[in-house]
């Protein structure tokens, strides 16, 4: 059943820095505060699950 499910897919930095409407370097704050994780590929570059950063957006709108 698990081959069914959506895979979660990663975003790279501009896209998840638009998501938000940040800067890269925000987003560089956020991983070192452990607001948002962030995992590095091969070539050592970010990339973000598409749903931990649906839920960081959630959560700083319900705080606005």
């Amino acid at each position: 059943m698990d081959a069914l499910k959506p895979r979660d897919p990663w975003l790279t930095p501009a896209e998840t820095a638009e998501m938000f409407g940040v800067t890269t370097r925000t987003l560089i704050n956020w991983v070192r505060s452990g607001k948002l994780a962030a995992q590095r590929t091969a070539g050592r570059h970010r990339r973000y699950r598409e749903s931990d950063a649906q839920a960081l957006l959630a959560e700083l709108k319900s705080a606005a």
